[in-house]
């Protein structure tokens, strides 16, 4: 397992009936590039956290034998016996059946929610965080905002970024897009392109 970095996948994907991964519909412009990202996790044997977006549908627990299901019941541990050995791990998000009241009880903070969140990173401890995804002025930036505060560093891949809906204050907009990307990296994210990503680890790995 690669234990130098992990992929931090934020609403990127949901669940369908037949239980099969798909890209909710506004990340399927970005569909090709996030495929390559995932070819290239399973290739160099990357840990991929992933979460789906409040509005989406969700994972049931044991619904898939190649996902570990991290709980928001901070109680119910048995997963973490299997968190180590894990490459494909769902972070469970609460979802309160209506976007306006997802946005007021700020179900896109999974950090806040999920409080196994930090557990699931402390027991992986794997330094560095890829982030992309679905949401960013409030659901990646919560992802990119929780890993840091944990201690580990952020790379966010700026064009696997979809913004944030529109009806929520300034979400959504260029303006907030600046402030957020300024206060992460502020915070110590670095801020790449998927290109600049691979190319960086293509040199890295023509070392060893």
């Amino acid at each position: 397992m690669n234990e130098t970095f992990g992929f931090f996948d934020v609403d990127c994907r949901e669940i369908t009936p037949t239980q099969t991964l798909a890209f909710r519909p506004r990340v399927q412009p970005l569909a090709d590039k996030l495929n390559a990202l995932y070819a290239y996790a399973a290739r160099q044997d990357v840990v991929t956290i992933f979460t789906t977006c409040c509005s989406g549908r969700m994972l049931a627990r044991d619904s898939r034998d190649d996902v570990l299901f991290v709980p928001l019941d901070a109680s119910d541990t048995e997963w973490m016996q299997g968190a180590t050995q894990a490459h494909l791990i769902y972070l469970q998000k609460k979802a309160y059946g209506d976007p306006q009241l997802n946005f007021a009880c700020r179900a896109f903070d999974m950090f806040t929610d999920n409080q196994q969140a930090e557990r699931l990173l402390r027991l992986l401890a794997i330094p560095e965080w890829v982030v992309f995804g679905n949401g960013f002025d409030l659901c990646v930036n919560s992802a990119a905002t929780g890993i840091l505060h944990a201690g580990y560093r952020v790379t966010l891949l700026t064009d696997l970024m979809i913004p944030g809906a529109k009806g929520y204050g300034n979400n959504g907009t260029e303006e907030n897009k600046i402030a957020v990307y300024a206060e992460l990296v502020r915070q110590g994210a670095r801020a790449i392109t998927s290109e600049q990503f691979f190319q960086v680890k293509s040199q890295e790995e023509s070392l060893f």
